[in-house]
This record gives structure tokens, sequence and C-alpha cells, in this order.
């Protein structure tokens, strides 16, 4: 009987060693060294974030599953995710796509803080990753270790205004101006709001501290689009002063939804004043002269045209 068992064990271990050495694998991991911070892109564009070739040198088919780590330097490993097994078919070479490689939604979140922003704000934190994968056949076997990959989170960039420009000056009779911004380009699924803040720069302020302490002229927080015209309705910009505006992006979460926290730089401009411009006078009156006494009924009037 013992000698049975022990048969079964060699015969087991046997197989399994001849069946891991016959799963001889190679891989590389590719990654996009920006890609898109968006969770909802990993999930459904295969080049969101890059791939792993595998090189399958025994030539046979088989499963792996592969398990992956992902850490952001100064923090640590911040997820790990497993993959469901994964059919090799006897081709040298094949591609898995980021759909297919790591799953943010089934991952096993190691901070919690880190995952509760993600999960707010639906992408990951800005900063520089490394993905670390291992390989393994589905009696976890390793058939490769430390296949690893940086890679660098960026945020969209902050809106840029265009119109007014800073420093412009807008026409007296100009009472309704129209603003003007470069627009945050987002997947989708991912909803942005604009708010514009436009306040007036008191004397011996910088725009900086007029648009963080003064009461704004006017503001809105619900622009879906990257133009507006200064409303009927709102306060009435004044002749002769110094306003200060700015823009910032946010997402449906009230989250910035760009680098600096969704703001962009601030521009001035001022609305000029009204110069009356007096013209000389084209008609010049002739006959009675100035302050004459009139000695007839029937006074003769007379004047005199000069062309400009």
């Amino acid at each position: 009987m013992k000698k049975q068992l022990l048969y079964l064990i060699f015969l087991f271990i046997g197989l399994f060693v001849t069946n891991t050495y016959s799963q001889n694998i190679n891989a590389t991991l590719t990654l996009n060294p920006y890609p898109s911070p968006y969770l909802n892109d990993w999930e459904n564009n295969p080049a969101a974030l890059g791939s792993l070739t595998i090189f399958n040198n025994s030539r046979t088919g088989f499963k792996i599953i592969i398990k992956a780590s992902v850490a952001l330097h100064g923090t640590g490993e911040v997820f790990t995710s497993v993959t469901n097994p994964i059919q090799l078919n006897e081709q040298a070479v094949q591609i898995i796509n980021n759909t297919k490689l790591i799953s943010i939604a089934d991952a096993s979140f190691k901070n919690n803080e880190y995952k509760l922003k993600v999960q707010q704000s639906g992408r990951l934190l800005e900063g520089v990753y490394t993905v670390c994968l291992t390989i393994e056949n589905i009696n976890g076997a390793v058939l490769a270790s430390n296949v690893c990959s940086d890679f660098t989170i960026l945020y969209p960039s902050a809106p840029q205004l265009i119109f007014p420009a800073n420093n412009d000056s807008i026409e007296s009779n100009i009472n309704y101006p129209t603003f003007q911004w470069t627009p945050v380009i987002v997947p989708p699924a991912y909803q942005i709001k604009y708010t514009i803040r436009i306040v007036e720069v008191l004397q011996g302020q910088t725009p900086s501290q007029a648009i963080s302490a003064n009461v704004p002229v006017y503001e809105n927080n619900q622009l879906m689009t990257n133009v507006f015209v200064y409303p009927i309705d709102a306060f009435p910009l004044e002749t002769g002063k110094k306003y200060a505006w700015q823009v910032q992006c946010l997402d449906q979460y009230g989250l910035p939804a760009t680098q600096n926290q969704g703001r962009s730089e601030i521009f001035t401009f001022v609305k000029k004043k009204l110069l009356l411009h007096l013209t000389q006078n084209l008609i010049s009156l002739d006959s009675p002269n100035n302050n004459e006494a009139i000695k007839t009924n029937t006074p003769k009037f007379s004047w005199s045209f000069t062309p400009p």
C-alpha cells in the first residue's frame, strides 16, 4: 500500500514537472509612458495602457493566470489584480492588451485612501507607477516573474484663456463681451462643467488677490461649453474699471478634472472709458452776426459750409 502511494506521489510530481517544463514562455510588458488616467479607458480601450507580449517557446496550448502588482512611487503598492484563466494557443507570439491584463474593477486595493479617491474620481491619481506581472499556469507554477514596466499618470492640461486676452481693453460700447478658453478633452462617459469667475481688481491688488478675496461681479458654475457671452441680466461691467477672470474645470463629482486643480491662469481686462470727440464745426453762421440788433421785420439769414 505504501509503495503504491509513493508511486502515485512520484508520478504526480513527474507529470507536474514535465508539464511545467513544457510550458516554457518569455514575456515583455510594453506600456504607454503617459496613458489615459481614466478607468473607463482602461476597461474599454485596448490601447489605453499597453500590452503584454508572450513568447510561447513550447508551441503548445495551455492556460495561464496573470497576477499584477501596481505601485505608486512614494506610496508603495496601491492595488493588485488577478486575471481569469487565459488560453494560449500554439502560436509563437501572442499579445494580451490592457482590457484583459489588469482589471481595476476587480482589483484588491492595499491603500484605502487611494482606493477612495480612485472610486470617487474614476481615474488613477497623478504620479509615476510601476507594474510588475507574474505569470502562472493553472496549477500555480510560476512561468515568468518580475515582468515590469513604468508609466506616468498626468491629468489633462487646465483650460487656457483665449479671449479677452490678458491686459486687453474692451470697447466702451461692448456691454456683453464674449469669453473663450480652450476645451478640456475627456472620455464621453466623463462629465465636466466649467466655472467662470469675474471680479473687479481694486487699487493695490494683484489679479490673484482679487480672484481669491473679492466678491465676484459675475460667477457661473454650470457652463457646458468653452464659449460664454456675458449675460444681459448680470451686473454691468463699468467703464474705466479693471477686471480679472478665471475658469475652473470640475468633473461630475465636483473634483478638479485637470492639472492645477482644474484652474486656468488669471487674465485681466479693462473696459475703456467713453470718450467724447469734439470736432470742428462744419457750418458757420454768417448773418445776422452774433448779438446783432435786427432793424427789419424780414431779416436775412445766411451761413456757409466748410467741407471736412
